[in-house]
């Protein structure tokens, strides 16, 4: 089976073993008994794959067009054994992923190909891969605990793995180094508002930096060669690393995940000795499994130290702190909060501690919906205007904005608060917004009385609030 891909699209090798592609890209036909084969016409065709029960081959599609043929090679095998944590005990499978390479053309476009294959390990941790494309690929420990749909794979100790033609390439994930440990404590909030499985916090091995200035480009330049981009790196704007430089500092990389339970205590097993930056980031657990809003970070540098002991023995971290900001729960008392309305003083929440509030998040950057808009303005006009609601606007605009000008244009009679960017504010965060609109009421008794409302939802709960 042969697999077109055109310039600046991908092709990924499915676990089956058959080259697929992106987007238009990815036709696929079959050769004939003697190798023939053909496409329908293609605007910019770059690469071609070959798969098939004996081999992989891929090449240029101008290469091809000159020489008329593609070489195969056999297939590699990688095999090994998974050697992390207590035998039997780790919910984990081995991940096999491409370390890919690819070479931009003068106008920056690339053709990726990529693959993520999985073994299961058996009882002893043994596992195999067939069918590997030749090359030096990444081998790591996949733990099973998170949601595979968002964020970042699970993926630890990893290593490279160089897997040649014909060949089996050996490898063992773990075996040696300490169990490091430790609990987080917290502050700002309790373990209940945490899910320690939605997130990925890792052990990092600690490097020298590269030299030059990073930049924001996944490129490294040969000299007088086109740009190489490479998985995994920024290197610099002004000082090009060379690829080769770039590929041992991937090699000398490495990462382990930690497993924490819902009390927050956490390990990693089979951790070699050498100094890592110890990383928390905690989510939303409330939010959708798309949506990445951060609640808390940490990051420490922690010491494993390099000393006789049995393998895996325990080295205790202790306590480790960390400060999160974490959504107000219905029913919870809302902290006060002030921002500045317009005429320069400040207004704060707790001047209207005894009347529902309705708390109105929007900014002229964000964006609004029209229809929601007048809900708000029918319900100033039905409650606000009578003292049985107060409507307070919470605007979110960084400079640049005109709020006031749009707030007159608009008709907002009601009071309006200036809270700044909504990025370097933690009041909406507070209630789960994360760079949008919405709408949270609060109780007269000063509790939240509902999640983020948007549209009808608006209506109904002040409608439900006030009939209590």
């Amino acid at each position: 089976a042969l697999t077109i891909i055109e310039k600046g699209d991908s092709g990924y090798l499915d676990q089956a073993g058959q080259v697929r592609g992106s987007g238009a890209s990815g036709d696929v036909v079959r050769s004939d008994a003697q190798g023939r084969f053909e496409f329908s016409p293609k605007l910019e065709p770059d690469k071609l794959f070959v798969t098939h029960e004996q081999g992989f081959g891929e090449a240029k599609v101008a290469d091809v067009a000159k020489g008329g043929k593609i070489t195969l090679q056999k297939w590699a095998r990688v095999q090994g054994a998974m050697r992390v944590g207590e035998k039997g005990a780790t919910e984990a499978v081995v991940r096999l992923t491409s370390d890919y390479q690819a070479v931009a053309g003068p106008d920056g476009r690339a053709t990726y190909f990529s693959f993520s294959l999985k073994a299961e390990p058996d009882a002893e941790g043994n596992f195999v891969f067939e069918k590997v494309p030749p090359g030096e690929h990444r081998l790591a420990v996949d733990y099973k605990f998170k949601d595979e749909r968002s964020g970042e794979m699970a993926l630890s100790h990893g290593i490279f793995v160089n897997s040649k033609s014909g060949e089996t390439a050996q490898a063992t994930l773990g075996g040696t180094g300490r169990r490091v440990t430790g609990r987080v404590t917290l502050t700002g909030g309790d373990h209940s508002d945490v899910d320690w499985k939605r997130d990925v916090h890792r052990l990092t091995l600690l490097l020298p930096p590269l030299p030059g200035r990073p930049g924001n480009q996944r490129a490294a330049a040969e000299d007088g060669g086109p740009l190489v981009l490479l998985r995994g790196i920024l290197p610099q704007n002004n000082q090009p690393v060379s690829v080769e430089a770039m590929r041992e500092r991937q090699r000398a990389e490495r990462s382990y995940v930690l497993l924490v339970e819902s009390n927050g205590v956490f390990r990693a097993d089979h951790i070699p000795p050498g100094k890592y930056q110890l990383m928390l980031n905690v989510t939303d657990p409330q939010d959708e499994y798309y949506n990445r809003r951060s609640i808390g970070t940490m990051n420490m540098e922690v010491t494993v130290p390099d000393e006789k002991a049995a393998v895996n023995a325990p080295h205790d971290l202790g306590a480790v702190s960390l400060k999160i900001q974490p959504r107000l729960r219905v029913g919870k008392t809302v902290p006060s909060f002030e921002g500045k309305g317009a005429d320069g003083k400040m207004i704060k929440l707790s001047e209207f501690l005894g009347k529902p509030v309705l708390l109105h998040f929007w900014g002229m950057s964000l964006g609004y919906i029209t229809s929601e808009l007048q809900i708000i303005k029918e319900l100033q006009a039905g409650y606000g205007v009578g003292g049985q609601l107060v409507i307070l606007g919470c605007n979110l605009d960084g400079p640049g904005n005109t709020p006031e000008q749009f707030v007159k244009n608009q008709g907002f009679t009601w009071k309006q608060m200036y809270l700044g960017p909504w990025n370097q504010t933690p009041v909406p965060g507070m209630f789960g917004l994360n760079g949008n609109t919405g709408c949270v009421l609060i109780g007269a008794d000063g509790k939240l009385a509902s999640g983020v409302l948007r549209n009808t939802q608006i209506r109904a709960a002040v409608a439900d609030a006030l009939e209590e």
